[in-house]
Formats: structure tokens, sequence, C-alpha cells
């Protein structure tokens, strides 16, 4: 859905980096970007998996928060 919003915005002469720039971005969007964020959630899972609930705290939000930030900056 997102890919296709881009692509309306391009048709309309507005900048849309995922389309604007080729198949690679958007392929890297799909595939590597998604893959990392794969890996996150189940890193998560994986530390919460004796809890009942998802019922993450600060801590570990604003940890996966900066991983987040800092695979997007090395990516």
């Amino acid at each position: 859905m997102f890919l296709g919003y881009m692509l309306v915005i391009s048709k309309l002469s507005l900048p849309a980096g995922l389309v604007t720039n080729g198949w690679g971005v958007a392929l890297r969007f799909w595939l590597l970007e998604s893959f990392f964020n794969a890996i996150l959630i189940r890193g998560y899972l994986a530390l919460s998996e004796n809890q009942k609930s998802l019922n993450p705290s600060p801590t570990q939000s604003w940890l996966l928060f900066f991983i987040a930030i800092v695979i997007q900056r090395v990516i």
C-alpha cells in the first residue's frame, strides 16, 4: 500500500524517493529494511516469551528504538 501511495505521489509530480530513485530503493525498502525490522521484532519476542502479555518496559522500548536508528544509519 505504501509503495502504491508513493507511485500516486510521483504521478502528481510530488517528491517520492522510493519511486523516483528507481527500483533499487524500493527493493531495499521491501527486503533489507523489512529483514532488519523482523530481526528486531523476533528479538523482542524471544526476550518476552516467558511473559504472558506483550507489555514492554520503557527501557526495552527505548533500547529497541536506538537499535533501529543505528541500523538505519549503518545501512
